[in-house]
């Protein structure tokens, strides 16, 4: 899915209907646009999820998403269900959705780095806001394709099972990044959350 980038479209009830009706199927958008009613109508500070276990609740915490931004979605099963991102898509953000492969048979497919998916997808020198990896195992090498000396993402946020927080320098994730300077700031029980340290904090709630 791609949006408008500078475009906050969260701001106003009928562009939300708009981003609703025109990127959603039809009875998903009802649904929601009957959530957002009843949410204003109650004055509710219940906040609307959309990932598999609040993923998005948490990145809420640590970017201003009302602030339009780039994401890319790496290992998305789906760009609407169960997303990491579709929370940051509602409210004007832009980016790339790379799907998982479900498995029909054995097929031979072209491979490629995520360096030269970005270089393709995206317009040279776009300035990425939050990295989300979850590809069942293979994220420590989905990071290696890319440069994160160049790329700087706010915030990673990359599937670790079973981290143990006592230790989670002995991680071969958390040691590949803290190496690349983004800082350790967060976990649960799937993922784990890395802030560029070189970063100004423009964009992130952290201090």
């Amino acid at each position: 899915m791609v949006g408008k980038p500078g475009e906050c479209l969260y701001d106003s009830s009928m562009k939300r209907i708009v981003i609703l009706y025109t990127s959603l199927p039809p009875l998903l958008a009802l649904r929601l646009a009957v959530v957002y009613a009843l949410k204003k109508l109650l004055n509710s500070e219940a906040s609307i999820n959309y990932s598999q276990t609040g993923e998005d609740a948490v990145i809420r915490s640590l970017l201003d998403e009302t602030r339009p931004g780039v994401y890319v979605d790496v290992g998305c099963n789906d760009p609407i269900r169960s997303s990491n991102t579709l929370s940051l898509y509602l409210h004007g953000w832009h980016g790339v959705n790379v799907g998982k492969w479900r498995k029909r048979g054995e097929r031979m497919v072209k491979t490629g780095t995520l360096d030269s998916m970005l270089q393709e997808h995206l317009p040279a020198g776009t300035e990425i806001d939050l990295l989300s990896v979850d590809v069942e195992g293979h994220d420590l090498n989905v990071l290696r394709s890319v440069d994160l000396d160049t790329l700087r993402p706010k915030l990673i946020v990359v599937e670790m099972h079973h981290l143990d927080l006592n230790r989670s320098l002995e991680s071969p994730i958390t040691h590949y990044l803290q190496e690349r300077e983004f800082r350790h700031v967060g976990y649960d029980t799937l993922n784990g959350y890395f802030v560029d340290a070189r970063a100004p904090r423009a964009g992130l709630r952290l201090p």
